[in-house]
C-alpha cells in the first residue's frame, strides 16, 4: 500500500541578516490514510513552516516530500489537489463576502460545477452548524465563525491530506467540540490529517501520532 504522506529529510532555514536561521533541520515521518498527527513545539519550532511546505507554499531547502507517491515538487499541481491547508493567518476569508460566497469562489479554483457546489456548501454548514451564519459577511461573524468557515473552505474540494494550522486557537467551547468531532468523522473515511498546536491537551482523547519540532 502506498503511503499518505512521506516526509525524507526536510530542511528549511531563513536569511536573518547575512546569516541563515535552520527552522527545519532533517524532519522525517510517514502517515497512513486515517491516521492524525499531531505537531508541537514551541513558537519558531517550524510548526507552520512544515505545514506550508507540505501545501506547496514554500519550497525546502533539501529533503522530498511524497504524497500518495507523488513528489509534490516535481508533481505540484497534482499533489496540491490531494492537500486541504488551513493557515492560522486571521486575514485567509475575503471579508466584504459572505461565508458562502467565500466558499463558492474557492470552488471555483477548483473548477467544481454549480450544482455540487451548492451541495457540499449545505452539507458542510449542516455538518459545521453555519446555516444561520453562511450568508452573513465574514467581517459580521465571530471568531469560531469564521474558524467554521475556513474549516469548511478546506474540506470543499474533497482533499485526502488536511494540513490545519493551529485550528482551536482562541474558540469557544462548541467550535472545539464541532472540531474535535469532525477528525473522528475524517479518520473513519480515511482522510490523512496533520494538525499543528500550542496545546496537545487538547488532542488528547483522539488516537494520535505525535511529532515535536525542537526549533
Amino acid at each position: 500500500m502506498v503511503e499518505a504522506v512521506r516526509v525524507k529529510n526536510i530542511s528549511k532555514s531563513f536569511p536573518v541578516g547575512r546569516a541563515k536561521n535552520p527552522v527545519l533541520v532533517n524532519i522525517s515521518f510517514s502517515l497512513k490514510a486515517g491516521e492524525l498527527l499531531v505537531v508541537t513545539g514551541k513558537n519558531g519550532s517550524g510548526k507552520t513552516t512544515l505545514l506550508k511546505i507540505m501545501a506547496g507554499l514554500l519550497f525546502p531547502d533539501s529533503g522530498q516530500i511524497l504524497l500518495q507517491g507523488l513528489q509534490i515538487l516535481k508533481k505540484q499541481r497534482e499533489a496540491k489537489r490531494l492537500t486541504g491547508f488551513m493557515g492560522s493567518e486571521e486575514r485567509t476569508l475575503y471579508w466584504k463576502l459572505t461565508g458562502r460566497q467565500n466558499l463558492e469562489f474557492y470552488a471555483s479554483l477548483y473548477n467544481i460545477d454549480s450544482k455540487t457546489v451548492a451541495d457540499r456548501i449545505e452539507k458542510l454548514a449542516l455538518r459545521l452548524e453555519l446555516q444561520e451564519f453562511l450568508d452573513k459577511p465574514v467581517e459580521d461573524c465571530s471568531l469560531g465563525m469564521k474558524q467554521r468557515i475556513s474549516i469548511a473552505r478546506c474540506l470543499l474540494p474533497h482533499p485526502q491530506i488536511l494540513l490545519f494550522d493551529e485550528p482551536l486557537k482562541g474558540l469557544d467551547r462548541r467550535t472545539k467540540e464541532i472540531f474535535l468531532e469532525l477528525l473522528e468523522t475524517l479518520r473513519e473515511k480515511n482522510y490523512t490529517v496533520i494538525i499543528t498546536t500550542h496545546n496537545l491537551e487538547d488532542f488528547r482523547a483522539l488516537r494520535h501520532k505525535r511529532l515535536e519540532l525542537a526549533g
